[in-house]
């Protein structure tokens, strides 16, 4: 029989920890910005899917 323990931890967040996580989770270059042509084909791709399927209306 496996007991369980209880796991314990502790950490401080400081100001420059978070300050590189945000720096770190921005997009590379000056004028980066979200691409929206993947996402845009990808639903166009499903839409037509279910345009030709035979499905109930």
């Amino acid at each position: 029989m496996v007991s369980m323990l209880p796991y314990n931890t502790q950490f401080t967040l400081s100001r420059d920890y978070l300050a590189e996580c945000f720096d770190q989770s921005l997009p590379y270059g000056k004028n980066a910005k979200p691409n929206y042509l993947f996402p845009a084909l990808l639903l166009a791709a499903g839409v037509g899917l279910l345009g030709h399927t035979e499905q109930p209306k």
